[in-house]
């Protein structure tokens, strides 16, 4: 469903800083998909993009999440094309 999907880990980001992340994201075009508030603080202070879909739910499998995001794919894909839009909230 989104083929262009990365984990942290398979970027080597583990461990990373939030802003190293962040840059990463950016340069890179990809939306930050995380549980992590301090992401959506850095899209107030710092604009977008990158964009950030903030979950509102606790642990998932990965296998869980990604059915909760295949369930969403169409308001996931017009945040993607909002211009105007840096962050999206997603609750469960």
């Amino acid at each position: 469903m989104y083929p262009a999907s990365e984990q942290t880990t398979s970027l080597k980001l583990t461990g990373k800083k939030d802003r190293e992340i962040w840059t990463y994201a950016k340069k890179h075009t990809f939306i930050i998909i995380t549980h992590d508030e301090d992401f959506r603080e850095l899209s107030t202070l710092l604009g977008f993009p990158p964009k950030v879909i903030c979950l509102h739910k606790g642990n998932l499998s990965t296998s869980a999440l990604g059915d909760m995001l295949g369930n969403k794919y169409r308001v996931i894909e017009d945040f993607f094309k909002d211009s105007e839009s840096g962050c999206l909230e997603i609750a469960f």
